[in-house]
């Protein structure tokens, strides 16, 4: 099986597109651990595969790229007996060339076929000056006053998690409806003086798993988190498509599904995340 040399693919270093790895390289398998590149080559091909999922993935390859399927009694069995006993039959490999061949919608208009996603991608641990859960809830809850707004839901364990480290609220008060205002010292402002913020850092979204979540939860406890228990998934909302995205790449890299999708009456662009 090859990909096109275009494709991108995460490495111990960075991403880099599949014509630039090397051996020693180390790349990450399907449960999420680092494996080193033994082998790369070139291969031309004349027919080759796009393969679209979703959550908006593209991949592209040759004759013989090739997916585990999970159909939807799979899914249902895997549902049913989560946390049970591990089930023993695991998912069909096969071939984009027969898959292309197949009805891959239900009756319903659903889709029939999906591929699990991977185990928690293992990360190094990263060095940084700002704990993830204090970034990533600063990072959603500013203000351009240099206050910040959290949930009244949230109110308790945010305030608990800025003194466990280190951090003093020095004004708290009501905003609005729903929602209270406060102010710590050291202000996170005075702490990433010069940097640029209006995107998080390659070193928070690469950081261990357990980093990543903390980041994650910490954005989480900026809004009301809208859920739909039934489904066993939750929604995260942002006006900015960048914001959105980089959502999306932490909870996939922990190995949830998410899903895209652009609320036009509400001008934002939505995350379904159906499992985390």
């Amino acid at each position: 099986m090859a990909i096109t040399a275009t494709t991108s693919v995460l490495t111990g270093e960075d991403w880099k597109y599949a014509k630039d790895i090397r051996p020693g390289d180390w790349v990450f398998n399907r449960l999420g651990k680092p494996v080193k590149v033994t082998t790369a080559q070139m291969y031309r091909s004349e027919d080759c595969y796009r393969v679209t999922f979703s959550d908006y993935l593209t991949v592209e390859g040759d004759t013989h790229l090739a997916f585990p399927i999970e159909d939807r009694n799979y899914r249902e069995h895997c549902w049913i007996y989560k946390g049970k006993y591990k089930k023993s039959a695991q998912p069909k490999v096969t071939k984009c060339s027969d898959l292309s061949e197949l009805n891959d919608k239900c009756r319903q208009g659903r889709l029939k076929y999906s591929v699990p996603t991977t185990e928690p991608i293992q990360l190094p641990h990263q060095p940084l000056d700002i704990p993830p859960f204090i970034f990533g809830f600063w990072f959603m809850a500013r203000k351009s006053d240099k206050t910040l707004t959290v949930p009244d839901e949230f109110y308790e364990l945010v305030t608990e998690q800025f003194k466990k480290h280190g951090y003093k609220i020095v004004k708290e008060y009501k905003y609005v409806d729903g929602y209270k205002k406060f102010t710590t010292y050291p202000s996170v402002w005075s702490q990433l003086i010069s940097r640029n913020t209006t995107r998080i850092p390659l070193s928070y979204l690469n950081g261990s798993p357990e980093q990543r979540l903390e980041l994650i939860q910490g954005m989480l406890c900026a809004r009301h988190c809208k859920k739909a228990s039934k489904q066993g998934r939750f929604v995260f909302k942002s006006s900015k498509k960048h914001i959105s995205l980089t959502f999306q790449y932490l909870v996939e890299s922990l190995g949830a599904t998410a899903v895209p999708r652009r609320d036009k009456h509400a001008n934002t662009y939505d995350v379904w995340v159906h499992r985390i």
